[in-house]
């Protein structure tokens, strides 16, 4: 036999080593990997706290920044936001998004009537920053409005009206200029008014849209405002002026007596003549009666000479005279009466 063949018990020890070699190579491995890669993990903080401006005018916005250690997780990283005085307002939160270290938001001054030193604060975990901003108080215009008249007080429509605006003092230099507005399309007014400098006052015309659909006094509301001041008027606007020389002549029912909750009554009015221009009539019942009508107004377009509207009798207990009535605007008015029975 020879001496330098392996024996049995020395190949089952190599059989046995080789797999022990080799998990002690994965486990070293397995070790190292952390430390090779000589990497630490970034712990989250808010860093910064910043403003555009130290001053902020009332009324105003400048614009914050927070920033962070870290760049943020997927999900966003949520600061609160808070200031110690409602005189700079600011969002609850600002959120820095995926991927980046800071995040902008916007604080606005409020209303004040003297300057206010606020402290705005955010705060992120158990990390908190301050920063100081001063709101400034806005200076009070030299003259203020003192009130917007108008004159006549009520027109027919298509008429105008004159208003004037008058200030507290004399108009600084440059003048000054006052909004204007009307809550009704059927009185107009210009966006703005120009007091000159030196000057108290200043007028405009109001010029009211003649529409003869319009069927009842429309009543406008005037307003003027400058520099955070309001003045207000009313104007009246009667329905347009008929045309002259046109009245109703005759009021006929189509049924001089009829059961109450019966069918309803076709009252038909007739003009003296073929109307000029668009005519509207107005129709008048007895006061507290148990009848509706469809309509208290009627439209007759240019060139027709008759309308008519419905009657709805309601139920009575005893026979009852009903009187309609109906005129043109300002003239003889024309009636028709209608008996109703239980």
């Amino acid at each position: 036999m020879d001496a330098r063949a392996p024996t049995v018990e020395a190949v089952k020890a190599s059989k046995l080593l080789i797999p022990a070699v080799l998990a002690a190579q994965v486990c070293v491995l397995t070790v190292a990997t952390p430390a090779m890669a000589g990497r630490t993990q970034c712990q989250q903080r808010l860093t910064t706290l910043t403003l555009s401006s130290s001053t902020v005018p009332a009324g105003a916005a400048i614009t914050g920044q927070v920033g962070l250690a870290c760049k943020a997780a997927r999900s966003g990283v949520a600061v609160a936001l808070a200031a110690d005085s409602a005189a700079a307002g600011v969002p609850a939160s600002v959120v820095v998004p995926y991927g980046s270290r800071a995040a902008s938001f916007t604080l606005t001054g409020g209303n004040v009537t003297a300057d206010v030193v606020a402290t705005v604060t955010a705060t992120y975990g158990a990390d908190s920053l301050g920063a100081s901003v001063t709101v400034v108080a806005a200076t009070p215009p030299s003259v203020q409005l003192r009130s917007l008249t108008v004159t006549p007080t009520s027109v027919t429509a298509g008429g105008v009206a004159a208003a004037t605006v008058t200030l507290s003092g004399a108009a600084p230099s440059g003048g000054v200029v006052i909004n204007l507005g009307s809550d009704n399309p059927v009185a107009v007014v210009p966006a703005t008014v120009a007091v000159p400098a030196g000057a108290t006052s200043a007028g405009f015309t109001i010029a009211t849209v003649a529409d003869a659909a319009q069927a009842y006094t429309q009543t406008v509301g005037l307003r003027a405002g400058y520099a955070g001041g309001q003045a207000s008027a009313v104007l009246f606007v009667f329905p347009p002026a008929p045309p002259t020389g046109i009245a109703v002549r005759a009021v006929n029912l189509s049924a001089a007596t009829v059961a109450g909750g019966g069918d309803p009554v076709t009252a038909s009015v007739t003009l003296t003549s073929p109307a000029p221009a668009d005519t509207r009539i107005y129709f008048y019942g007895s006061a507290y009666s148990p009848v509706r009508m469809s309509a208290q107004t009627v439209l007759i377009p240019a060139g027709q000479q008759s309308g008519a509207i419905q009657l709805f009798p309601g139920s009575v207990d005893a026979d009852y005279t009903y009187t309609l009535t109906a005129e043109v605007q300002g003239t003889t008015p024309a009636a028709a009466y209608l008996v109703i029975t239980p």
